[in-house]
């Protein structure tokens, strides 16, 4: 029987109790925005999108608006100002108390339909906003949709806290013992946050447990990690590091501002600009590595301590960015590298063996993480920016993302060949079999 009791119009309750539920690079890409005059009034539109094709029950869209309603009464507490600014030192401060203290949701900002197959359209910003406000949207509603429909599917109460904590330790401790240093980067996609948080304490369970093993019988020092979590309010629970630096959209923004031939560029000069250095890791694989090398030079190499893999082959990928590195003549054993593309325990161990210390890698594991419950098809669902303009007195600009795997690639098909075109890059024979249908006469 499902925990959440609906009230006299039967609706469910606030799904999510604090908007620090969320992501720490929604955070760091909003103050970005936020603090950078070329970005501040800037506006955006981002599309959901549901790689499963999900069909959603029978009056979820008409549920999923009055959460979004619901979220209109939610602030950022002075306790979590306080946390944050002491956490994410990063981060000037003024973004914080000029700008984080008084956001609030604005239901206006997210359009939801649910058509009569049950597939679900959502488009955020086409009514207004500026990017740094929008811009939290995202992880918010991405864990709406999925807690919202393992409620109404009944798939909720195939949960179960204690079989979770005996797996999620079982991972860690394979995770930890092997050496691996590792991120819980699942909030997205999660399937609750009381898993998120099982997911943690075992870590951190096992992290202890490993460290005063090796103490006891004076083994070779312990050298696995749990680095931290990307979810802000279990981090404040747990007084831990909130990890994060920049998805996507980041680049696909420059992008639509500046043309796609200098996204990369534009987004690691921003991106210095804000942080003077700090939050070293850039994520290059929004329009393929190739284009992004070209940019890549010997000082933005310096710049940025390290680069984070989030699709391709993982090998293949390491192979590229140790060349680029060496090339540039700095030592990429000195680099750090983030893989966050899709890991279970056992890839993720399988890939550290292969790295075997030629860059100092580190792990994001998200959805095997925070949704492995048995019985329970995660969802495969995400927010992507789809458009931007500079500020309400330009034009719209179409964007896409690309990245090394072509079943990640979202965007209307004419803006990823435009994009293509632009950036040198050659079609599929699909994307070209895509464009044919889009634009014949039916």
């Amino acid at each position: 029987m499902s925990k959440y009791v609906l009230d006299e119009n039967g609706f469910y309750p606030l799904l999510v109790e604090s908007p620090m539920i969320t992501d720490a690079y929604k955070i760091t890409m909003s103050a970005s925005y936020y603090l950078n005059s070329d970005l501040n009034r800037s506006n955006a539109v981002y599309h959901f999108v549901d790689r499963n094709h999900t069909v959603y029950p029978k009056g979820f869209d008409v549920q999923l608006r009055h959460q979004i309603e619901l979220l209109e009464t939610l602030r950022f507490t002075d306790d979590d100002i306080e946390f944050l600014m002491n956490k994410m030192t990063y981060v000037p401060k003024p973004y914080f108390t000029y700008f984080l203290k008084n956001f609030r949701f604005k239901k206006e900002w997210v359009e939801v339909e649910q058509d009569a197959e049950g597939h679900l359209e959502i488009w955020i910003g086409r009514n207004g906003g500026y990017t740094f406000e929008l811009t939290h949207v995202e992880v918010t509603l991405l864990y709406l949709v999925s807690r919202l429909y393992y409620i109404m599917t009944g798939l909720d109460e195939k949960f179960n806290a204690e079989d979770y904590y005996f797996k999620s330790y079982l991972k860690a401790e394979k995770l930890l013992n092997a050496g691996l240093t590792v991120s819980d980067f699942g909030t997205r996609r999660a399937f609750s946050l009381e898993a998120e948080d099982i997911v943690i304490q075992a870590f951190m369970d096992a992290e202890k447990h490993l460290k005063e093993t090796s103490a006891v019988f004076g083994v070779e020092e312990y050298k696995g990690k749990f680095a931290g979590t990307s979810n802000l309010y279990l981090a404040k629970k747990y007084n831990i590091t909130p990890i994060g630096t920049m998805a996507h959209e980041y680049v696909s923004l420059m992008a639509s501002l500046y043309g796609p031939a200098v996204a990369n560029k534009m987004a690691m000069e921003q991106w210095n600009q804000t942080y003077k250095g700090n939050l070293g890791i850039f994520l290059y694989d929004t329009y393929t590595f190739d284009v992004f090398a070209k940019d890549f030079n010997l000082l933005a190499a310096q710049q940025f301590k390290g680069l984070r893999v989030d699709s391709g082959n993982n090998e293949g990928q390491l192979e590229k960015i140790i060349d680029l590195y060496t090339r540039l003549g700095e030592n990429p054993r000195t680099k750090q590298v983030v893989f966050s593309n899709a890991f279970t325990t056992d890839s993720a161990i399988e890939n550290h063996r292969m790295v075997n210390g030629r860059v100092k890698d580190s792990y994001g594991i998200g959805t095997h993480l925070t949704n492995d419950v048995d019985g329970v098809p995660p969802m495969n669902i995400v927010v992507k920016l789809v458009a931007a303009r500079v500020d309400d007195k330009h034009n719209w600009c179409r964007t896409c993302k690309m990245s090394e795997d072509v079943g990640k690639t979202t965007g209307d098909i004419d803006v990823v060949l435009a994009y293509k075109t632009i950036l040198g890059l050659h079609p599929t024979q699909n994307e070209i079999k895509r464009y044919i249908e889009s634009i014949s006469v039916k």
